[in-house]
């Protein structure tokens, strides 16, 4: 007897409540299997956006502790990182419906003109979880496109989780990628212009009649010569046009525009 109650009397380890912290814990932990605390998470996300609405601005960097989280080498070079978030709710699809078009095949023909050449490769659990028998999944992605007048081409990893509540349903699905090596351009990787890393973290919060809370936040490091300092805004600010030209189309693709994936 004694026993249970000091195992009902257990609290949860709390998540953070900082949105700073939050963003950063959402890609930590990522893998955990605490999904207590993850879910705290959630409720600390949707209070900031109960409280806040939509919102956009910057995030403190990365550490060797975000690289070992995905099982990369922890030797880096942060100086040169910085970081972007937003919040926003979206209409038309619901959290579950935005993680089934993250894994269409075809995205080239959702995206028109994005890239030079798009290629993926799944785990084996992209048809499960569009059909949510089963919670996670994986796939990486070859893409060759152009930016600044040169040839672009990288690698990403991406990665799925839907988290479920006490009831068995959505409570949130997250979406954490990352580049795990450096992209080449013009076909080069170590030369005076480059994209060195990419760390990105969404979290899609289901909200009522096929809406939700979209959470997203990305560090990137990129060089250009002669810029010095400069280059930090403006690949901060690349990225944010970007951020903004994505959700103009994942807008169109959760309205007048979900018959071709749905």
């Amino acid at each position: 007897m004694l026993l249970w109650l000091v195992l009902a009397c257990k609290s949860v380890d709390p998540a953070p409540s900082d949105l700073d912290e939050l963003t950063h814990f959402f890609y930590l932990e990522f893998d955990s299997e605490d999904e207590a605390r993850l879910l705290d998470g959630i409720d600390n996300l949707q209070a900031a956006w109960d409280r806040e609405g939509n919102i956009a601005g910057g995030v403190t960097g990365v550490d060797e502790a975000h690289r070992e989280a995905v099982g990369m080498s922890p030797k880096a070079d942060f100086s040169a990182i910085y970081g972007v978030f937003e919040i926003v709710e979206r209409s038309g699809c619901s959290a579950d419906e935005l993680g089934e078009l993250y894994l269409y095949d075809d995205q080239e023909s959702l995206f028109p003109g994005k890239y030079d050449d798009y290629g993926r490769s799944y785990d084996g659990n992209q048809g499960c979880f569009r059909k949510g028998d089963c919670d996670r999944a994986e796939y990486e992605v070859s893409i060759a496109q152009n930016i600044i007048g040169k040839a672009l081409d990288y690698e990403m990893v991406v990665q799925l989780r839907r988290l479920r509540d006490e009831q068995g349903d959505t409570a949130a699905v997250f979406v954490r990628s990352y580049m795990p090596s450096p992209a080449r351009v013009g076909g080069d990787t170590d030369g005076p212009n480059g994209f060195d890393q990419t760390y990105q973290i969404e979290v899609l919060v289901p909200q009522k009649a096929s809406r939700h809370i979209h959470h997203y936040a990305a560090w990137n490091s990129g060089r250009l010569v002669g810029f010095g300092p400069e280059a930090e805004d403006f690949w901060s600010q690349r990225y944010l046009s970007a951020v903004e030209d994505w959700n103009d189309s994942l807008d169109l693709l959760c309205g007048e525009d979900k018959n071709l994936w749905k």
